[in-house]
């Protein structure tokens, strides 16, 4: 696929004016490539993630990498002075031509995009938008639970390895707020 037909459908999708006000996505590192036949998508890029690339020679099939977490995660020049292990990231990004795109808070605000997704996957009912945050959503579980059940329903729904569960005082969930 033309690599701007993919990035072009992506941001009408997740548009960078939906992001928040303090949020960096879009094009992290390098130059976008003409064709894109492989993604590699993550939650967030970083030494770890590179040294799988590197470990299965992965560099030249992967033609773009998409992360949810911006990579760099403010002013590219401030944050390269004060983080060598980035700079060298990007370094090795840059002589590579891997390009990373990043759709954060653009991703999570949308219709269709990461909350909605969870909700989804929790399977909420009654899901609404919630007035506080554009990302936030709402919904009702399938039934009450304590905060101890709900915390395993949760890894279990989400497909995760691990949960925290916070005491609030809380007895009973019937409702969940979904937020950033």
């Amino acid at each position: 696929m033309k690599t701007k037909s993919l990035v072009s459908k992506l941001s009408r999708k997740y548009p960078k004016r939906n992001a928040q006000w303090y949020d960096y996505p879009g094009l992290q590192v390098s130059h976008f490539r003409d064709e894109t036949k492989c993604v590699l998508l993550c939650l967030d890029f970083d030494s770890d993630v590179f040294k799988y690339i590197k470990d299965n020679n992965l560099e030249n099939k992967i033609d773009l990498i998409i992360t949810h977490h911006p990579f760099i995660y403010g002013k590219r020049k401030e944050v390269l002075e004060n983080d060598y292990l980035k700079e060298q990231l990007v370094e090795e990004l840059e002589k590579l031509n891997l390009p990373v795109l990043s759709f954060h808070t653009n991703f999570d605000n949308a219709d269709d995009g990461m909350n909605d997704v969870l909700t989804t996957l929790l399977e909420l009912k009654n899901v609404r938008k919630l007035v506080s945050d554009k990302a936030a959503r709402g919904g009702d579980l399938p039934k009450t639970m304590t905060p101890e059940n709900f915390a395993k329903y949760a890894i279990n729904k989400l497909g995760v390895d691990y949960g925290l569960l916070m005491d609030y005082g809380v007895k009973e969930i019937k409702s969940v707020a979904i937020v950033g």
